[in-house]
């Protein structure tokens, strides 16, 4: 998956899929449903320090995989919109899907952060919320995917390169 529109803005690193290819998945709603979506993925966005909190646990940075219900059978997420957040906090190891970080022109790999085994090793939280970036879709599909990941202090620092004051929260 190859992105060349990617930048800094309000303490979020933004990867576009201006390619239409990102990936996609399916997952049922945060709510009780048997329903499966098929989330196609649009963007993925940095958020450093984190957005959400676990049991009051903050993280170092937050990936938001945004994504859209492209088929619209959602009940419950009425935005046809959602984001699967993976949490990672600075350690001296990180895995290889960080390779991409400073590289001009990349493959996003999102198998590399979320396999399809990381449901089965993790734990998910949902919920319907309103996603936190402009236009603040009402009905916003959100799955927090626990335990967090590691990143290294070079490579945060490598998505953190810019003056930005303020963030989207």
């Amino acid at each position: 998956m190859t992105s060349s529109q990617h930048g800094f803005s309000n303490y979020v690193y933004r990867i576009n899929a201006t390619d239409g290819n990102l990936g996609s998945f399916y997952a049922v709603e945060p709510y009780p449903s048997s329903t499966q979506i098929l989330w196609q993925v649009e963007q993925v966005r940095f958020h450093y320090p984190s957005e959400h909190t676990i049991n009051g646990q903050s993280f170092d940075l937050e990936m938001q995989i945004v994504m859209t219900d492209t088929l619209k059978r959602a009940t419950y997420c009425k935005s046809n919109r959602g984001a699967l957040s993976l949490f990672f906090n600075v350690t001296e190891t990180q895995g290889s899907f960080w390779n991409w970080v400073g590289q001009p022109e990349f493959n996003f790999d999102l198998n590399l952060a979320f396999g399809k085994s990381s449901a089965i090793q993790s734990v998910m939280f949902g919920y319907v919320g309103t996603d936190s970036e402009p236009n603040c879709d009402d009905k916003f599909c959100w799955y927090l995917n626990y335990p967090q990941q590691g990143i290294t202090q070079a490579t945060l620092d490598m998505l953190k390169q810019t003056g930005v004051a303020w963030n989207n929260r």
